[in-house]
C-alpha cells in the first residue's frame, strides 16, 4: 500500500517502509512524452519534470491535460511559464472534468484529506502553518529560526495565550505536518554544525499557494494574516543581519530565494506597512550582494522588489533608497550611462521629497560624482565630491562613514589622473577613519588599505606596498575565499606591484590567474577584467612578446570602444600602449 504517512511509529516494527523518492528530471521527461508526444523536445518534457518535483500524479496531470483536447497550451515550455507566473496558474492541474469524480486525479485537493485529518486529532493550525511556508521558496531549506513565535500573532488561536502554549502550538502543527511528509526536516550546514532547516516539495507549495490564491480572492481574513505574517518574518529575519559582515552572508544566502519568492506570491495582496519593509529589507538584500557579489544579483532583487512596491508612493523614503541601491548595482556591472540616468533622476526626487542637504541626497551625489569619473570626466567628477564633501562635514561630520566614502572616492580619481601624493592623502584619510569607526579588518577599511598600498607601490615604495598587499589578500582570502572580487583587486594590484619590482615572471604569473579568474566569473567585458588584462599584457611586453602583448591589446581595444567610446581615458590609455608596440 501507498500512504503519506511517513511517522514509522505509526505502522508498528512489523512493517517495512520504503519511501519512494521523486524521479529524477529524465524520467519525469519521459513520463511527461507519453502522455503528451506532441508536447516539446526531451530537455523542455525534463525541465517541466524538474519543475513539478518529479511527483508521479503531477506529472500525470500534467501530461493528461498537455495531451487532452481541451488544453489551452501544449507545450511543455509554455505550461512551465504558466506555473511560475501566478499561483493561481497551479488551476491547470485541476483534474479533467471527465475524471472529477476520481479523487486520486487532482493535486488541488489531495493534501487537504491529511490536513483536514490533522484537524480532527486536534492540530488545525497545521493547514495554516502549510499555507504560511508555501508563500517561500519551495524546494529551499527554509531555516527553522525563520519562525518566530513572537511575530506570529495574527495566526495564533486565543487559547494559545502564554509564550510556551505558542511554542507548543507551532511544534505540533509542524510535527503533524512533517508526520505527513508534506514538510521535511534536514540538517543544513553552520558555525554550530547542529541547525536544521525545512524544505516543501515544489508542487506541495503550488497546491498550497493556490489555494491562497482562493482564499484571499474570497476574501478569507486568515489569508492576508498569512501574507503578512510571511512578510513579518522574512523582513525581520534580514533586518538582524548586516550586509558588510561576512559571518551574516551565509543567512542571506538562505534566506535570498525566500525573500525573491515572497515578492511573487504575496507582495499584491499585502499593505503599504508591510510593502515599506518589504523595501527596506530589498535595499539590505541588494547591499549584501555588493560586498558579496555579484552585484548583478543586486540588480535583479531591486528590479523584482521595485515592481512589486509599486503601490508605494513616489516620494517614500524605502523606495527612494531602493532605487539608489538599484543605481549603484548597475555602476558596479560597468553599465554607468544606465545608472548615470536613473540616480540622476533619483537625485531629482530627493531634492524634492527630502531636501538638498538630506543624507541620502548627498549620498546620490558623491554616486553620480563617481560616475563622471568613470564615464571620463575627472575634473568634473573631483567637483562635484568636493562640494558633496564639504556639506557632509558640517551636517555630518568629518568621521561619519558617509565623508569617508567620499575621501576614497576622492582617492579614485585623483589615482586615475595619476595624482599619486594626492591620492595617498584622501586614501589615507579614508583608511584612518575607518579602522578608527569599522575596525582596521572591516571590508571597508580593507577596501581603503588596499587602494593606499596600491598608491604607495606606484610612488616607488615597493616594499611597504607588497607588504601591505600580502597582508591585505591574506586576510580577504580568509572572509571572502580565493575568487572574491574583492580579493581578486588585491591579487591584480599585488602583481602589478611585483612587477614594478621588476620581477616580472611572478608578475605574469598572478595577473593571468586574475585574468582567468575574472573572464570566467565576470565575463570578458567586465571592466576588472579588461584592466588586469592590459597589466598582464604590458608585463608580456616587458618580457620581450610584444606580438603577444599587442594582440590581447587589441582585443581589449575593440572591447573598450564599444562599452565606453573612443574618447574615454581607458580607450585612449590602451590605444597609446598598442602604438608604443610599434
Amino acid at each position: 500500500m501507498t500512504t503519506r504517512q511517513v511517522d514509522a511509529a505509526t505502522w508498528g516494527r512489523g512493517v517495512l517502509m520504503r519511501r519512494v523518492e521523486r524521479l529524477g528530471p529524465a524520467d519525469a521527461g519521459r513520463i511527461l512524452r507519453d502522455l503528451a508526444p506532441h508536447g516539446g523536445t526531451e530537455e523542455e518534457a525534463a525541465s517541466l519534470g524538474e519543475r513539478l518535483g518529479g511527483l508521479p500524479l503531477a506529472l500525470h496531470l500534467a501530461g493528461s491535460y498537455l495531451g487532452s483536447d481541451f488544453a489551452l497550451t501544449r507545450r511543455f515550455a509554455d505550461y512551465q511559464r504558466a506555473l511560475d507566473g501566478s499561483p493561481q496558474s497551479m488551476d491547470l492541474l485541476t483534474p479533467d472534468p471527465d475524471l472529477s469524480g476520481d479523487a486520486r486525479s487532482t493535486v488541488m485537493y489531495t493534501w487537504e484529506t491529511s490536513l483536514d485529518a490533522l484537524g480532527r486529532y486536534g492540530v488545525p493550525q497545521a493547514r495554516t502553518l502549510l499555507r504560511l511556508l508555501s508563500c517561500f521558496g519551495a524546494a529551499t531549506p527554509i531555516p527553522d529560526d525563520l519562525l518566530q513565535v513572537g511575530l506570529l500573532a495574527r495566526l495564533l488561536p486565543a487559547e494559545a495565550a502564554t509564550p510556551t502554549e505558542q511554542v507548543i502550538w507551532l511544534e505540533q502543527g509542524m510535527r503533524g505536518l512533517i508526520r505527513l511528509g508534506l514538510v521535511n526536516r534536514l540538517p543544513v550546514s553552520s558555525e554550530d554544525g547542529d541547525d536544521r532547516a525545512l524544505i516543501l516539495h515544489p508542487v506541495v507549495a503550488d497546491v498550497s499557494r493556490a489555494h491562497l490564491a482562493a482564499d484571499r480572492r474570497a476574501g478569507h481574513g486568515e489569508a492576508a494574516a498569512i501574507g503578512s505574517t510571511a512578510a513579518g518574518l522574512i523582513t525581520e529575519a534580514l533586518a538582524k543581519l548586516e550586509p558588510d559582515r561576512p559571518s551574516d552572508w551565509p543567512a542571506f544566502r538562505l534566506l535570498a530565494p525566500h525573500f525573491r519568492a515572497l515578492l511573487n506570491t504575496t507582495a499584491g495582496s499585502l499593505d503599504l506597512g508591510d510593502l515599506t519593509r518589504i523595501a527596506r529589507s530589498a535595499s539590505t538584500l541588494t547591499d549584501y550582494y555588493e560586498w558579496s557579489g555579484p552585484a548583478a544579483l543586486g540588480e535583479e532583487a531591486a528590479v523584482a522588489a521595485l515592481a512589486a512596491v509599486d503601490r508605494l508612493p513616489a516620494g517614500d523614503r524605502e523606495v527612494l533608497e531602493l532605487r539608489y541601491w538599484l543605481g549603484r548595482s548597475l555602476a558596479l556591472q560597468g553599465r554607468w550611462r544606465e545608472a548615470d540616468a536613473g540616480l540622476r533622476l533619483l537625485h531629482a526626487a530627493q531634492v524634492e521629497y527630502l531636501g538638498s542637504t538630506a543624507r541620502e541626497t548627498l549620498r546620490t551625489g558623491g554616486e553620480l560624482a563617481q560616475i563622471v569619473a568613470d564615464l571620463g570626466d575627472y575634473a568634473g567628477a573631483r567637483a562635484a565630491l568636493r562640494s558633496v564633501q564639504a556639506v557632509q562635514e558640517a551636517t555630518l561630520g568629518a568621521r561619519h562613514s558617509d565623508t569617508l566614502d567620499t575621501y576614497h572616492a576622492l582617492g579614485r580619481v585623483a589615482a586615475r589622473e595619476k595624482h599619486w601624493d594626492e591620492a595617498e592623502l584622501m586614501f589615507r584619510t579614508a583608511c584612518d577613519g575607518r579602522a578608527a569607526v569599522f575596525g582596521i579588518d572591516h571590508p571597508a577599511t580593507l577596501a581603503s588599505r588596499n587602494r593606499l598600498a596600491w598608491t604607495v607601490g606606484n610612488l616607488g615604495r615597493i616594499q611597504e606596498a607588497e607588504t601591505e598587499l600580502r597582508e591585505i589578500l591574506g586576510i580577504r582570502r580568509a572572509l571572502f575565499g580565493d575568487e572574491h572580487h574583492d580579493t581578486l583587486a588585491t591579487r591584480e594590484r599585488l602583481g602589478w606591484v611585483v612587477a614594478l619590482d621588476g620581477r616580472l615572471a611572478e608578475a605574469e604569473e598572478e595577473l593571468g590567474a586574475v585574468v582567468s579568474a575574472r573572464t570566467r566569473l565576470l565575463g570578458a567585458d567586465y571592466l576588472g577584467t579588461l584592466n588586469s588584462t592590459v597589466m598582464l599584457a604590458q608585463v608580456i611586453a616587458r618580457r620581450g612578446r610584444p606580438a603577444e602583448a599587442r594582440a590581447m591589446l587589441d582585443g581589449v581595444h575593440r572591447r573598450q570602444v564599444r562599452l565606453f567610446g573612443t574618447d574615454h581615458p581607458h580607450t585612449r590609455e590602451t590605444h597609446e600602449l598598442i602604438g608604443g608596440l610599434g
